[in-house]
């Protein structure tokens, strides 16, 4: 998608796939084709989706709005975090990009100290992702070329660098937990070599989705 600002494709349905940080820019700044990923995982789900294009050199949209001076640049955060929780949302996926993390693949709930029942499904979908991955990266497949991601969950597994614990939308995901609404979040950081791919190589994009689609039903009622 060619646009600057933010965008949200409403769907029915108890989960939100969110891109905070996507762009055209393919520096530091931007986490390139996040949107695109998001975009394809959030068809594969019958999610609603929420994307914030070339706004990170203005602002960080999924950082807590009170920290910020600009009460413009607040109500940006504002605004994201009103479409990304409107719908109150039994699921939550923020979809980002890394050059630095310890796996290719970081998966995180943004706070160490999740009960037994989120553990549970964490850990059921953590086993999902790594299935999936086996099944798509095959020998000879049509991926076979690419490196095959490695995948690190946290806090099953302390090993993940980059875990979210500073960032305020999973700290709300954390309270409303903790005021007893059933609400799962999962930061997912995707190495620059997954998201930028060459574009006349296999369409790594739709595999991720695919990928990263699958044990979602793990953190949705009646698993």
């Amino acid at each position: 998608m060619a646009f600057t600002g933010l965008y949200m494709k409403k769907r029915r349905s108890p989960v939100v796939i969110a891109a905070p940080h996507d762009g055209d820019d393919m520096d530091s700044c931007c986490d390139g084709n996040s949107g695109l990923i998001a975009g394809r995982l959030a068809d594969h789900l019958g999610a609603t989706l929420v994307l914030a294009r070339n706004l990170r050199r203005l602002v960080d949209v999924n950082k807590d709005p009170e920290t910020s001076s600009d009460p413009r640049l607040a109500e940006w955060r504002r605004h994201y975090q009103r479409c990304v929780f409107q719908s109150s949302p039994l699921l939550l996926m923020e979809i980002h990009g890394h050059v630095s993390g310890n796996f290719d693949l970081e998966i995180s709930t943004g706070y160490a100290g999740i009960d037994s029942l989120y553990r549970r499904r964490l850990a059921c979908y953590h086993q999902a992702v790594l299935s999936a991955l086996d099944r798509t990266w095959q020998p000879g497949g049509p991926l076979a070329a690419i490196k095959k991601p490695t995948l690190g969950v946290f806090p099953l597994d302390c090993r993940v660098r980059l875990r979210a614990t500073k960032t305020y939308t999973f700290q709300l995901v954390r309270a409303l937990r903790l005021l007893g609404y059933p609400c799962y979040g999962l930061h997912v950081e995707i190495h620059r070599y997954l998201r930028l791919p060459p574009p006349e190589g296999p369409d790594v994009h739709e595999a991720l989705a695919a990928i990263l689609a699958a044990g979602i039903n793990c953190f949705l009622p009646g698993q």
